[in-house]
């Protein structure tokens, strides 16, 4: 019909209804399996299938169908409802990208959490050290040197501290 047509990018029937099925199948064992399991339970619900349409594009349908008989109990036609899965496997891939990209946002979240109390240790600990050098320097009993290295310390720990602030930030 022209739905099926349009599905499968077909611009008219004529041109679908030339095309086997078993040629439009993505995998045509698959197909195989489904017409076999078909004509053995005169019945199938909700199997899908996997097409290429006209562009070469995969299509994914569900298929329901049934074997329509005539009083002889001789096949006669397939019926069959064809639905195009496209737009909902579309729709469960961005939801599954979506989630994907919310695990990755709680890593990072955990991360810059445990960075930065990690920075906010180191910060306390280079406070100690700067309490510490500046005990230490009053004390120096006026050796140049002395003065001179713990400075040097002292201004090694502002550095450190600066970058941990931007850190922290």
């Amino acid at each position: 019909n022209r739905a099926f047509a349009t599905m499968l990018a077909f611009d008219d029937t004529d041109e679908l209804s030339e095309q086997p099925i078993i040629d439009l199948a993505a995998d045509p064992q698959q197909a195989r399996d489904f017409f076999r399991d078909l004509v053995s339970r005169r019945e199938i619900s909700n199997r899908e299938l996997t097409l290429v349409d006209r562009d070469g594009n995969r299509v994914n349908i569900l298929l329901n169908a049934e074997v329509v008989t005539d009083p002889q109990d001789q096949t006669e036609f397939i019926e069959a409802i064809a639905i195009d899965l496209s737009d909902r496997n579309r729709a469960e891939e961005d939801r599954r990208r979506q989630e994907l990209d919310q695990q990755q946002n709680q890593k990072l979240e955990s991360l810059g959490v445990l960075a930065g109390g990690i920075a906010h240790d180191f910060n306390n600990m280079l406070m100690a050290i700067l309490s510490n050098i500046s005990l230490a320097k009053q004390s120096a009993s006026g050796s140049d040197e002395t003065l001179k290295r713990l400075n040097e310390a002292e201004d090694a720990c502002l550095r450190a501290t600066s970058l941990t602030q931007q850190q922290l930030t």
